[in-house]
């Protein structure tokens, strides 16, 4: 009996998030941006991963990996190496525990349990689908998150951890997202941290417009702060950072807006209402002692109130600023709160969107499932790509049709080839879905498609005579 062995990629993931961990806890697992790339290799490389990506975000920090499963054919049966849910569980402990060093950071392994959750295969995909689209976001409908997402791809990207799988899972994940927010009430208006943010204000300051505001950074966020800042016409809006031509550059559009170093941030807090931060900073940029030196002068020029927003992961503003009087500080988990009022609105939008989530979900779960065929079908297909360029050549030579014809007549040719191809994968899915067909040629599966379509239409055209045969009736004298 001859044996035959072929891979299949398995999926599987790790993750924490708002609403399985504090914040705290997910500010410890942040990685720099700039070491991002050297982190997935070293990774994908130490656990012999096909796949790897990490998303980031205030909110959340996920891993998705891909590994190839064993899979051992014996002749029209299979049987695969599977592992369980725990085993990928436990595998996505250890994985999970090499991308954020969780033992160097003091992390054990019963609070990564308690905090943390899990999916494998198919479920994976679901998640990775539903985080893209927002509706596992604080804020559901927030724009920011697809940015987010695309980052954390070219990371991959770069380092080469990005390639099939998960490349087309992302695709579909993208192409699901614009869908949602297009077809449902998802898209029907902007929302994103930063609106959050500066809705929340609303509670210490009924009249936004008497206001100085204070932005700090110059990134995504940043700009996406100063967007719904102005929108409220402030007094001002002073966008502060470390590179005061990207301040400019975002502060342009604004008639109100001004810029100034990080180094004068002390002297800028002295005039500020609202201070919103989202940098990538990974220290404090804002000390409760400094707003203690600044609270004499504040008070002279009438600030009674000081509202403070931290939309960075890790945290730039001191958690002891919120022990000061009149200092109001909050960061992105008591966005939840607010967010949860409107409940309801979320719970509609995500039954909304169920349909097109399942829809894709299913449609990558049939994609995968051709795996075991991958190799055949390419071959198959730059086989019959010969084939149809070979043929349109030889009728351009014969100058049968006009010279604008000719493209219409290549568009035709593809056509045929993906049609053939896709008609081939349905063959081989339906008809033997276990056999492992990786050791033929091309050529031979070509040869036995042939010969099956050519049976199922002579079958086709038999059963068709045979019902427009009537019997002749005889008279009976």
């Amino acid at each position: 009996m001859n044996t035959h062995h072929s891979t299949q990629p398995v999926i599987f993931h790790g993750g924490v998030n708002f609403q399985s961990s504090p914040i705290a806890f997910r500010e410890k697992l942040y990685i720099e941006t700039f070491s991002m790339e050297a982190r997935l290799k070293e990774v994908a490389k130490q656990w012999d991963l096909k796949e790897l990506l990490i998303l980031q975000t205030c909110h959340r920090v996920e891993m998705f990996a891909v590994m190839y499963q064993p899979m051992i054919s014996h002749g029209a049966a299979s049987s695969t190496a599977a592992l369980d849910d725990h085993d990928y569980r436990r595998l996505a402990l250890k994985v999970f525990s090499s991308c954020f060093c969780l033992q160097n950071k003091g992390i054990d392994l019963s609070t990564w349990h308690k905090y943390s959750y899990s999916y494998s295969h198919i479920n994976a995909a679901r998640h990775m689908m539903n985080i893209v689209a927002s509706l596992a976001s604080c804020v559901v409908g927030e724009t920011q998150i697809i940015a987010q997402f695309k980052q954390s791809l070219q990371h991959a990207r770069k380092a080469g951890t990005l390639h099939a799988v998960l490349g087309r899972l992302a695709e579909v994940s993208l192409a699901t997202s614009k869908k949602i927010r297009t077809f449902t009430h998802i898209g029907s208006k902007t929302v994103s941290l930063a609106h959050t943010a500066l809705d929340l204000a609303k509670t210490i300051y009924c009249d936004l417009n008497e206001t100085h505001m204070v932005i700090v950074g110059a990134g995504h966020m940043a700009r996406l702060c100063c967007h719904y800042a102005s929108t409220y016409r402030p007094r001002s809006i002073t966008v502060v950072n470390r590179n005061e031509s990207k301040a400019q550059e975002l502060i342009t559009p604004y008639p109100q807006g001004k810029t100034a170093p990080l180094l004068a941030l002390p002297d800028v807090l002295k005039e500020a209402d609202i201070v919103i931060c989202a940098t990538n900073a990974h220290h404090y940029l804002i000390h409760s002692h400094t707003l203690q030196h600044c609270h004499q002068e504040r008070a002279h020029l009438g600030k009674t109130s000081l509202y403070l927003c931290d939309l960075s992961m890790p945290r730039n503003i001191d958690p002891a600023c919120s022990s000061l009087n009149d200092v109001y500080l909050f960061h992105v988990d008591d966005l939840e709160q607010v967010v949860a009022m409107n409940h309801q609105e979320r719970k509609e939008a995500c039954k909304q969107a169920a349909p097109y989530i399942e829809a894709a979900t299913q449609s990558f779960a049939r994609w995968l499932s051709q795996w075991p065929y991958r190799s055949i079908l390419k071959a198959f297909d730059q086989t019959v790509c010969g084939i149809v360029q070979e043929e349109v050549q030889k009728t351009a030579q014969k100058h049968v049709f006009e010279p604008s014809h000719y493209p219409h007549l290549k568009r035709l040719a593809v056509s045929i080839q993906r049609k053939l191809t896709a008609s081939l994968a349905k063959s081989l899915k339906e008809q033997d879905p276990h056999q492992d067909l990786s050791h033929l040629s091309a050529q031979t599966v070509l040869a036995k498609h042939a010969a099956q379509q050519a049976t199922s239409r002579h079958v086709h055209k038999l059963s068709d005579h045979r019902k427009t045969q009537r019997p002749t009736l005889r008279s009976v004298p």
